[in-house]
């Protein structure tokens, strides 16, 4: 399962979206650089620079800035098309 780490205005909605479109599981953790609570926390063990968004996979590792993780997501799961051919 995947963890997306955003917040409302930051850019997660697009990778929310695909995700969704693309049927693969995932959990929300709401959180942004100006609010060191601790979803925060949690996002800086995934992305030390507390970027968002951020796309953290099962293995442990992570992927940010939306374009990437749009492309990771229509590579990932083609049968979805998220982006045009």
């Amino acid at each position: 399962m995947y963890t997306l780490y955003g917040k409302k205005g930051s850019g997660s909605a697009s990778i929310e979206a695909a995700l969704t479109m693309a049927g693969a599981p995932y959990r929300m953790v709401e959180t942004a650089s100006w609010e060191t609570n601790d979803a925060f926390r949690e996002l800086l063990k995934a992305n030390r620079i507390g970027q968002i968004p951020t796309l953290a996979f099962p293995d442990g590792s992570a992927l940010s800035e939306s374009a990437a993780i749009l492309i990771h997501c229509n590579v990932s799961h083609p049968a979805a098309v998220l982006l045009p051919r």
